[in-house]
């Protein structure tokens, strides 16, 4: 159990250096990053992909922070449905399927741990 804190700790400090070093201001009402150049000017693009079993706290934490900076974030169900259950028993309805993803250009792929999730996403 402290491993996943750890980690959890770990990738949120991630997802704040990724907030803090992609932008200069952060605009959470119009959902925009400002900034002094053009390309880092564009909106952020994040995918989450989701699995039956994938951890909800990993998934919902980073995608919600990414939101509330800014971030256009898409979660993606690999599961043949959008509604996923996660580890703890919480189903969560995906945005789209993760074969709709495939050719767009994301800026950031947070992949949540969790299990069985972690082996439902990497058998997609």
């Amino acid at each position: 159990m402290h491993l996943r804190v750890v980690l959890t700790v770990l990738m949120l400090t991630f997802v704040s250096s990724f907030v803090k070093h992609n932008v200069k201001s952060c605009a959470i009402s119009s959902r925009i990053f400002s900034s002094n150049s053009e390309s880092s000017n564009a909106i952020k693009k994040v995918l989450v992909p989701i699995a039956h079993g994938s951890e909800e706290i990993e998934a919902v934490t980073v995608a919600d922070s990414l939101v509330r900076a800014g971030a256009k974030v898409t979660i993606a169900s690999v599961m043949p449905e959008l509604e996923v259950v996660m580890s703890r028993g919480i189903r969560i309805s995906a945005d789209t399927y993760i074969e709709k993803c495939v050719d767009v250009d994301w800026d950031m792929i947070v992949i949540p741990g969790g299990m069985p999730g972690r082996d439902n996403l990497l058998s997609h």
